[in-house]
């Protein structure tokens, strides 16, 4: 039987479970020692969440949701949900159930190559506005999920510039993005040119041409072509960004 919510409730937790650092191969996610996977069993109509040790093959279930033709999509993020709860459990997070004396991410230390906090340090900087928006993500979320958070807020930020032609603005905005980029780690090369800049593009022609020209890196330029090229012939990679 052919399930599309069952494809979502997968494809959202995969999501889920690469942000908080889990590599998969073959189905299974794996973190440190422990690992996960979601198996659906056809007879008993049930969605299960299952863990083992990192390398050993004695999965038992963590969580199980009955899914079949009835489950709708919110009922897909209550089960995507109820997984992240139980792998953050697993895995020994604890969520921070208000932002207060939540702290705000700091830049790079002084010959530190440049992280995701750090990027995420310069863009509060310039948009102070998502200070509390970042405190209220970190207790909702526990941990600091950088293309959730970027697609909320600098996607949302860059795509209005680019729209509305303050062109002041957008080379400010740009101008960070590209130092980000130059000077930061792989992950920081990532979430600006594919998530950031591309997710504020989508498939906008219009929009790609005045993103471009507001990019004066040689690197960044080429970079953000490519990832916009492919995506508007990846479903998968179009959904990620979008």
């Amino acid at each position: 039987m052919e399930l599309k919510i069952l494809d979502k409730i997968t494809a959202d937790f995969g999501e889920f479970l690469k942000e908080r650092g889990f590599r998969e191969y073959d189905g299974v996610y794996t973190l440190d020692t422990k690992s996960v996977k979601v198996e659906y069993n056809e007879d008993k109509r049930l969605c299960s969440l299952l863990a083992s040790e990192a390398g050993a093959d004695n999965f038992t279930a963590l969580s199980e949701w009955l899914v079949d033709e009835r489950t709708s999509v919110n009922d897909a993020k209550s089960v995507v949900l109820d997984f992240s709860e139980a792998t953050d459990k697993l895995i020994g997070i604890k969520k921070v159930r208000t932002s207060e004396g939540v702290k705000l991410p700091q830049k790079a230390a002084a010959g530190e190559t440049p992280n995701v906090e750090a990027l995420c340090g310069k863009f509060l900087a310039v948009f102070p506005q998502y200070k509390e928006t970042y405190k209220e993500h970190i207790a909702q979320n526990g941990a600091f999920l950088p293309i959730t958070f970027f697609k909320a807020t600098a996607v949302v930020e860059l795509r209005k510039l680019l729209e509305g032609g303050n062109s002041k603005a957008l080379g400010k905005m740009m101008g960070m993005l590209s130092s980000m980029y130059a000077e930061g780690d792989r992950e920081v090369g990532n979430i600006v040119a594919g998530v950031i800049i591309a997710g504020a593009i989508g498939t906008d022609k219009e929009l790609l041409e005045r993103a471009l020209e507001a990019i004066d890196s040689p690197y960044l330029k080429p970079a953000v072509k490519e990832i916009v090229a492919i995506s508007a012939k990846n479903k998968n990679l179009k959904k990620v960004l979008n």
